[in-house]
């Protein structure tokens, strides 16, 4: 029995020590990969692989975006350069689409598939991001009367609608009651919810309705009317 003991004390003590050692390999592995894929060799393997997937896989193409500029920019030639200042161009053109692309699936889940809280909870998702997204704020605000049946979401909704009208006032506070009126009014309830509505409920009535069109030179001119 005591060798037994004596046995499990030894091998005890040996892992303990063996701890740090562990450690210290596995930072240094780390570091090892991360200095690898700063390489000539490694970077020039992200790019190869950022143009193989640049159409067929967007997201895994951003990713090897990222990782390449995440490499210090330091004695590149100028062919890098190049290949650094287009990726940082791709990859602001990417996170800009991203952004309009949910938008878009807010609206559809909004107004097409009816999934009230499966909207508000991409909303939310957006406005952790974009707290100021003026677009998801006067949508989800407007549409409150949707989820009035669900008291949290109802709250969030009286919320995001005090925002949008926040926003929107604090852009026309120097104008006159009128002018303010009719700016609020152009930017959230005539694009996305009347001249939208006005369309989706006749198509889908059999009526051949026609909503205005408004060019931005148009309204500008009614405007300064």
């Amino acid at each position: 029995m005591k060798k037994l003991i004596t046995l499990l004390s030894i091998c005890t003590t040996v892992a303990i020590l063996a701890l740090p050692i562990a450690a210290r390999n596995l930072i240094a592995d780390v570091g090892n990969a991360v200095q690898d894929q700063c390489s000539t060799e490694g970077k020039e393997a992200l790019y190869k692989s950022f143009l193989s997937n640049r159409q067929i896989d967007q997201a895994k193409a951003y990713d090897d975006a990222k990782k390449y500029l995440a490499c210090p920019a330091t004695d590149v030639t100028e062919a890098q350069q190049k290949i650094i200042d287009y990726l940082k161009k791709w990859s602001k053109a990417y996170e800009e689409g991203s952004k309009k692309i949910r938008v878009t699936n807010l609206l559809a889940l909004l107004y097409n598939d009816k999934k009230y809280p499966e909207a508000y909870a991409l909303g939310k998702e957006i406005l952790t991001t974009e707290p100021d997204n003026l677009n998801v704020l006067v949508h989800l605000g407007s549409n409150g009367y949707l989820v009035a049946n669900n008291p949290s979401l109802a709250t969030d909704a009286l919320d995001y609608a005090k925002k949008a009208l926040q926003q929107l006032q604090s852009d026309v506070q120097h104008l006159d009651p009128l002018s303010q009126m009719l700016y609020i009014d152009t930017r959230a309830n005539l694009p996305d919810d009347l001249l939208m509505v006005g369309d989706k409920t006749s198509m889908a009535n059999s009526l051949e309705v026609r909503v205005p069109f408004l060019s931005r030179e148009l309204v500008e001119f009614g405007l300064g009317l």
